[in-house]
């Protein structure tokens, strides 16, 4: 009886003494990007960046993961925190581990990169007055973890994703750069369609205008018609006065929100392709014309013979129910390539 209950006891201590398994980890990094450097306002090039790293990243020390890079929102914090709604590093790891560990998905590296600027939101695209925002997730901040963290440095490895204003840059970061991301993931972009059924009228007019906030539209100039000539922001804004110079104001604008054909036309001129966009769109709110817009972007990427899918779930623009488990990690798990 002794030798049993020493036996009991020996092998409880030494399970005991086991290192327990470690479980997920989110890292706050620093990054000094020279893309962001380069503007018209002297906005700060130091951003910061938080990177999920799955379970499996500490128990498994050769192994590399794939990377997903999720542009989380509008005027959230630098570091994402357990209040931060749009973020999934910050509110939703615990999600994140759970749905990894499913049956049948894959674990990957999630990096949140700050979008935070003097304008409180950023778009993502290259602007002489607030910065190379483009540049700065293509190359500052690609090389920057594959430099940090074991990932798998490829394209095929490599997902986007974004959600509302940030799922629209995703999708154009995306067709402009399959050589660096493979995979893109929208929810709810704010895509705008033309007005008419020849496919030719703009989609700004002044009534969509007059619906966003005049923080967000001063945002919006800012990034994508800048001129260093006006005062700091920089930004135009269309005044539909049917000027040339106004005309070509729009002409900007139509770049973000529009301009399907010729995003896609420039896409397919390139040798790289991505392998899927994914296409999540709440389909009740006050701004139909997105869900619209989305439709037609769908329909311009059907006609092309592009790979995507367009699903709709019973909301606004907000994550919906079971995200994380449902659809974001089933994507990336689906259409990223893992060791």
């Amino acid at each position: 009886m002794n030798k049993l209950i020493i036996s009991l006891l020996a092998a409880g201590i030494s399970l005991y003494a086991q290192a327990p398994k470690k479980g997920y980890t989110v890292v706050k990094e620093t990054l000094e990007s020279p893309a962001l450097a380069k503007n018209g306002m002297g906005a700060r090039s130091k951003v910061k960046v938080s990177v999920y790293l799955p379970a499996s990243y500490h128990v498994e020390p050769t192994r590399r993961f794939p990377v997903v890079y999720f542009i989380y929102g509008y005027q959230e914090p630098d570091f994402p925190t357990s209040n931060s709604s749009g973020s999934l590093t910050g509110y939703m790891p615990a999600a994140l581990e759970s749905a990894m560990g499913s049956q049948g998905m894959r674990e990957f590296i999630l990096v949140e990169p700050s979008d935070t600027n003097p304008l409180t939101t950023t778009f993502f695209v290259n602007s002489a007055a607030v910065g190379a925002y483009e540049d700065y997730v293509t190359q500052d901040l690609v090389a920057f973890i594959d430099g940090k963290f074991r990932t798998l440095p490829e394209a095929a490895s490599r997902g986007l994703a974004g959600q509302a204003s940030s799922g629209m840059s995703a999708l154009n970061i995306a067709l402009r750069n399959p050589q660096v991301f493979s995979a893109v993931f929208a929810l709810s972009p704010t895509l705008l369609a033309p007005q008419a059924a020849d496919k030719k009228s703009g989609t700004f007019d002044r009534k969509t205008l007059s619906s966003w906030g005049s923080n967000y539209r001063t945002a919006y100039g800012a990034f994508y018609s800048p001129d260093l000539n006006l005062k700091a922001p920089h930004a135009r804004i269309p005044q539909f006065d049917g000027s040339e110079a106004d005309q070509k104001v729009i002409q900007d604008w139509e770049r973000g929100m529009g301009q399907f054909p010729e995003k896609i036309k420039a896409y397919q001129a390139r040798t790289e392709k991505l392998t899927h966009i994914g296409l999540l769109v709440g389909d009740k709110g006050k701004f139909p014309r997105f869900v619209d817009g989305a439709k037609a972007f769908a329909q311009a990427l059907q006609e092309a013979g592009i790979s995507h899918s367009l699903k709709f779930y019973n909301g606004d623009r907000e994550q919906p129910m079971a995200f994380i488990d449902n659809h974001f990690v089933p994507f990336f798990s689906r259409h990223l390539k893992a060791q």
